[in-house]
């Protein structure tokens, strides 16, 4: 008997490709957990939509032709307005010759 599926060990010459399944559940809250992750590491609301748009995130845009553009905007605005988000700022000051003295602690950067 030869083993198939989980129980089949891999090997060398088995394809890689990632395959999606649909499975059972609530559309809204897939929806809203993809809208957080975004949010949260500071995708902007018209963004976030724009990634609804775009035919390579097939779940998003999945959910965007059947659910349409009014519910992907609400489900938007109420993630937005409940999810903390993450900013990132940086800023880059000029040194001074002084300052590059210590060279050889950062080992010589």
């Amino acid at each position: 008997m030869n083993p198939k599926g989980a129980s089949k060990p891999a090997e060398a010459t088995d394809p890689l490709l990632l395959n999606g399944v649909a499975v059972p559940g609530e559309v809204r809250q897939l929806a809203r957990c993809m809208v957080e992750e975004f949010a949260q590491i500071g995708y902007r609301r018209d963004d976030l939509f724009a990634l609804f748009q775009r035919t390579d995130y097939l779940m998003m845009n999945m959910i965007l032709r059947s659910e349409g553009e009014t519910y992907v905007r609400d489900l938007i605005d109420e993630v937005v307005a409940e999810v903390p988000v993450f900013t990132i700022t940086s800023s880059v000051s000029e040194l001074d010759e002084d300052d590059c003295s210590h060279e050889s602690e950062l080992g010589g950067y």
